[in-house]
C-alpha cells in the first residue's frame, strides 16, 4: 500500500508544490509575484514554495524581470542541469535504455538484444549490463548527478513496491525489479507500466500539458492505454488500469487468440504480431499479393501496402476497425478531452487511422466523437524517454502527478 500523506496541510503543501512547479515549467520563467497572481495563492505561500524548489535544486534564479515600480522582481526557472536520469524500456526481444536530461531529451542511448529467453535471468543480465554501461558513461553525463532509474514495462506493475506482477509479453510473475536493481546500483529505482510512462511524459512535457483529462493509446508489439484523470495518472485499485489491449471486441468462433491466451481481444486484431498473423493466414488461403508465404515482418507488410497491395492494406484496415471499436468504448466511458494515439504501430497510420475513425463515428454515443479530439503522434524511438525522466524527477523531488 502506498504511504498516505498525513494531514490536510501536508496534502495541500504537496499539491501546491506541484502546481507551482508545473506553472514555472510551462511558462519558462516567472517571478514569485507572478506565480502568486496566476495561482491565486498568497505571495508568502508562493515565496515559501519557490524557496523549497530552489533548495531542492530543481529550480534556479535566472535574472530579473522589468520593474513596474520598485525593485525588479527575480525570475526563477526549471534547473535543467539539476541532474540526469537513466530510462529503461523492457520489451520482448530487447532492452533499450538512455541517459535523459531534465528536458526529457536522450543524451545517449543503448540497447541489448535478449532474443527469446525463458525466465528472468537473461533479462536481468541484459538489464544490469546496459545500465552499468550508462552509469559509467561520465563523458555523456558531463559530471551531472544521476538522480535515479526509471523503468517502463508492459503488464501489471505495482508502482509502490516496484514489482512486475504479470506480463503477457515477457511472461514475468512477481519479479521485484526495484529491489534487485536498487541493490545493484545504489540508486532510486521506479517501475511503471510502459504506457503510463508515455502518458506521464505527455502531461509533463508534451501535448498533454494543457489538458487535465486525456488518454494515451499505444499500438505496436502490444496495445495499451495510459489514463490521465484530473491531471494525475490513474493506475487502478489493483494495478490493472490500462489493459486496453485485452478488452474483448469479438466472440466469433474464429476470433484470433491473444497473447494473454484469450480470444477476440483488441490486441489479437490490432497489434503488429496480429497483423502479421492475419496476412499469413490470408496468403495460405491463396489471396493474391506481392507478399510471399513464410516469415513476414510488419515492415514488409507496410511496404506492400504503400505499393497498393490489397492484402496488406486489408490487414491494416482490419486492425484499424477493431482499434476503433475499442477507442469508441474509451470515449463512451471516459469522455476525455483527447485521445492521443502513438506507438510504433502509427508508422502505418495512413492505413489504420481512417478505418479507426469510421468505427469511432459509428460506435460512440451522443455525438461525443465530434467533441473528443483524436491526436496521432507518429512514433519516434525516444518518445518513451520523456516519461521515464518525468517519473524519476517527480518521485525524487516528491512532486505529485
Amino acid at each position: 500500500m502506498r504511504p498516505i500523506t498525513t494531514g490536510d496541510s501536508d496534502l495541500v503543501k504537496n499539491l501546491n508544490l506541484g502546481i507551482v512547479l508545473d506553472l514555472i515549467r510551462e511558462k519558462g520563467s516567472l517571478s514569485r509575484a507572478s506565480v502568486a497572481k496566476i495561482t491565486g495563492m498568497s505571495r508568502s505561500t508562493c515565496s515559501i514554495i519557490v524557496d523549497q524548489l530552489i533548495a531542492s535544486g530543481l529550480v534556479v534564479e535566472s535574472g530579473k524581470d522589468a520593474s513596474t515600480g520598485g525593485r525588479k522582481p527575480i525570475l526563477v526557472r526549471i534547473n535543467h542541469d539539476a541532474g540526469m536520469v537513466i530510462g529503461v524500456k523492457i520489451m520482448r526481444e530487447k532492452v533499450v535504455a538512455a541517459i535523459v536530461d531534465l528536458k526529457g531529451e536522450a543524451v545517449i542511448t543503448a540497447e541489448e538484444e535478449v532474443g527469446e529467453p525463458d525466465g528472468i535471468a537473461p533479462y536481468l543480465k541484459s538489464l544490469v549490463k546496459i545500465i552499468r554501461r550508462l552509469v559509467r558513461s561520465e563523458k555523456a553525463r558531463e559530471g551531472k548527478k544521476l538522480l535515479g532509474i526509471g523503468i517502463g514495462i508492459s503488464g501489471l506493475v505495482d508502482f509502490d513496491s516496484g514489482i512486475s506482477i504479470d506480463s503477457s509479453i515477457t511472461h514475468w510473475k512477481n519479479v521485484p525489479l526495484r529491489a534487485i536493481l536498487k541493490k545493484e546500483f545504489a540508486l532510486p529505482v521506479y517501475l511503471e507500466k510502459d504506457v503510463n510512462t508515455f502518458a506521464i511524459g505527455e502531461k509533463w512535457l508534451g501535448i498533454g500539458r494543457a489538458m487535465d483529462n486525456f488518454i494515451c493509446v499505444t499500438i505496436g508489439r502490444g496495445v495499451g492505454v495510459g489514463i490521465i484523470i484530473n491531471g494525475s495518472v490513474y493506475r487502478g485499485s489493483h494495478h490493472g488500469a490500462g489493459e486496453f489491449g485485452h478488452v474483448k471486441v469479438s466472440d466469433a468462433t474464429d476470433a484470433p487468440i491473444c497473447s494473454c491466451g484469450r480470444k477476440g481481444c483488441i490486441e489479437a486484431f490490432a497489434s503488429n504480431p496480429a497483423i502479421c498473423d492475419y496476412v499469413q493466414k490470408t496468403l495460405r488461403r491463396g489471396e493474391k499479393s506481392i507478399l510471399k508465404k513464410g516469415e513476414l515482418t510488419i515492415e514488409a507488410i507496410l511496404a506492400a501496402a504503400k505499393k497498393g497491395d490489397p492484402t496488406a492494406r486489408a490487414a491494416f484496415q482490419r486492425a484499424g476497425r477493431y482499434l476503433g471499436y475499442g477507442v469508441a468504448n474509451l470515449i463512451n466511458l471516459f469522455d476525455p478531452e483527447a485521445i492521443i494515439i502513438s506507438g510504433e504501430g502509427t508508422v502505418a497510420g495512413e492505413f489504420i487511422l481512417p478505418e479507426m475513425e469510421n468505427a469511432i463515428r459509428e460506435n460512440s454515443i451522443y455525438g461525443l466523437h465530434e467533441k473528443v479530439k483524436r491526436i496521432p503522434l507518429y512514433f519516434e524511438d525516444n518518445m518513451w524517454v520523456r516519461g521515464v525522466a518525468t517519473l524519476v524527477v517527480r518521485e525524487v523531488f516528491k512532486i505529485p502527478l
